[in-house]
Formats: structure tokens, sequence, C-alpha cells
């Protein structure tokens, strides 16, 4: 058995100093989170109206009426993606900014499928969308009877096209 002298005791009047390991560098909590459900981020989609194009939708202003700078708006980090209502345009868009009236987007990648449709004004017949059906139809002005239906609106535009050159053979 050994015994202790008093110049194996510790000073009592100075403090032990604790010496912690050197841990090796982590991510902190509040910056990894599981991506799920809008916790991370969230995805939102947008339709275009036929008026717009991808251009109009990468501009600032263009998100201003959802871009409110507060919780339930658009923030950044968030995914945008945009559909045309003619099903010839997809793209997701990632918000690079974000405050009250504006968003700062960049094009993630984009998918156009033939071209946009234009609809003569002055033809008798019209193509409109009906979203209890979502299809496309040819409805005639005049009575509003609908003449075809179909899911893509260049189907629905050969069809009025086809059905109006007939109908220019037959007079």
């Amino acid at each position: 058995m050994a015994t202790a002298t008093t110049a194996d005791m510790p000073d009592t009047k100075t403090a032990p100093v604790l010496v912690r390991e050197r841990r090796s560098p982590r991510v902190m909590q509040k910056d990894f989170c599981l991506e799920y459900g809008g916790f991370a981020h969230n995805v939102w989609s947008a339709t275009l109206a036929e008026e717009f194009t991808l251009e109009d939708a990468l501009k600032e202003d263009f998100w201003a009426h959802v871009s409110l700078g507060r919780e339930r708006s658009i923030r950044p980090d968030d995914i945008i993606q945009v559909r045309s209502r003619d099903h010839t345009l997809f793209a997701e868009l990632y918000v690079r900014d974000s405050g009250p009236a504006y968003a700062r987007v960049e094009l993630l990648r984009v998918k156009e499928w033939g071209q946009r449709v234009p609809v003569d004004a002055d033809a008798p017949l019209t193509i409109r969308w009906n979203l209890g059906l979502r299809k496309h139809e040819v409805q005639r002005k005049s009575d509003g009877v609908v003449m075809f239906t179909a899911a893509l609106k260049e189907d629905a535009a050969a069809w009025l096209a086809d059905h109006v050159r007939a109908m220019s053979v037959a007079a």
C-alpha cells in the first residue's frame, strides 16, 4: 500500500482545471433537418394562363402577390413547379431570394411539348378548358354546344382546323 505525502497532495488553493478533448466539427442541429412535406422547403405549383410565358415567370415581380415575406408564402430554397394550362410546358424554378412583393427565381429544368396553339378569334368555334372534365372542349360560339373534347389542346385545335376545313369544302 502506497502512502501519500504532502508533496503528492494537490494544492487546495487552486481549482482543478478540466481539459476537454477537441471533437471533430459537426453540423449544428439547426442547420440539419429531415426534408418532408414542407418542413425544410415548400414545393409550390403554378399554372400559367395562356397569356403568360415562362419568361414572364422568371421575372421577380411575377410572384409579388404570393411572396409576402412571411409564413405561408414563397421563401428561399422553395421549388415552384410551373405548368401551362394547355399541357405544353413544365418547368421547375428554384427560389434564391424572396421578400415582400418579390421572389428571385432560377430555372432548374424545363420540358416543352409541341407548340402553344393560337385560336383564331374569327372562327365560329372556340376552345375552352372544362375544369370539371379536366379536358379541352371545342365549343360552338353561337349556341355553346360542345362539339369535341380532348385532353390536349393541340388535339382539340387539330380537330377544330379539320372541321373548319371540311365545312369550307362542303360549302
